[in-house]
């Protein structure tokens, strides 16, 4: 791994200003090149309301920490959004935004970092990820960071018709620190 490209790597909590490039984002008709990973964009959240429920936590917060984005060279690149939180764990999806960026290693750098993050600002025991089977990049991430595999399963996201056939990873609060020490 390139020593270089962690410290231009910054995963920090979304600002109001990139709310518009965020959901632009997930408006992207280059976005469904997912549909490959069961993803349809008719089952999206509109717009606007992608748009409203950021500006209402916001307002409500004074910070949005369920949606990071990656940083890198000064430019965003990507993001991380958690779902499903509650007590115990939360799930973390996230997606590389221009195809520039991915095989250089700046993904497994911004998932250590987007962990870190979010054990920071949620009070949970464990990160889950569900990434599908066919998302080899995603997989080799995990790997490279020995997040441990669950197992496999199916996952219903939103924007899938059906459920995902995925591999579970999780990573526990107390994992966190080896991944300090292998950097």
């Amino acid at each position: 791994m390139d020593i270089a490209i962690l410290g231009n790597v910054i995963v920090r909590n979304i600002t109001p200003q990139e709310f518009e490039s965020y959901v632009d984002y997930w408006h992207s008709k280059e976005l469904f090149r997912l549909e490959k990973y069961g993803l349809r964009d008719s089952n999206l959240i509109p717009r606007e309301h992608m748009l409203s429920s950021l500006r209402i936590v916001y307002q409500r917060d004074g910070v949005v920490n369920s949606v990071k984005v990656i940083e890198y060279g000064g430019e965003i690149i990507g993001s991380f959004s958690a779902t499903d939180i509650c007590d115990e764990r939360l799930v973390l999806h996230c997606s590389i935004w221009d195809q520039d960026f991915q095989g250089k290693g700046i993904g497994t750098i911004a998932y250590w970092k987007a962990i870190v993050s979010y054990f920071d600002s949620y009070d949970v025991d464990f990160i889950d990820f569900y990434t599908p089977k066919n998302n080899i990049a995603a997989v080799s991430v995990k790997r490279k960071l020995g997040i441990p595999a669950m197992g496999e399963t199916e996952f219903t996201v939103y924007l899938s018709d059906e459920p995902i056939p995925v591999y579970h990873y999780r990573v526990s609060r107390g994992y966190q620190s080896q991944f300090l020490n292998d950097f």
